[in-house]
């Protein structure tokens, strides 16, 4: 397991799209960044539990946005926490952004990109 580097933390994303729930983690020095890794991942074929289909669609809508940046807002009343959505083809996908405590060095797990 990678562990965040000074400036930077792990982020959980917790993706819902056309009924399927995807959850994901990634180093990142912002939610934004953290959901740009998230679409790097499904382009270079990282499905996270999405069909061929859903990762085409999203990765479709992501390309369309002209290059400006996915908006990512806080959840009021919490810390830590923040959402964007993503208008793909033909649904709306809905991501949560946790800030999240990375675990010990003992535990085992997967490689966080």
């Amino acid at each position: 397991m990678q562990y965040p580097v000074s400036g930077s933390r792990l982020y959980t994303l917790i993706v819902e799209y056309e009924g399927l729930t995807s959850i994901s983690q990634f180093i990142a020095e912002s939610p934004a960044e953290a959901v740009d890794k998230w679409f790097a991942a499904i382009g270079d074929g990282t499905p996270y539990g999405l069909t061929t289909e859903q990762t085409r669609a999203l990765s479709s809508a992501y390309a369309a946005r002209d290059e400006e940046e996915i908006d990512v807002s806080p959840v009021s009343g919490v810390s830590g926490v923040w959402c964007a959505t993503v208008f793909g083809d033909p649904e709306v996908a809905f991501y949560n952004i946790v800030a999240t405590e990375a675990p010990p060095k003992s535990e085992t797990a997967a490689t966080i990109r």
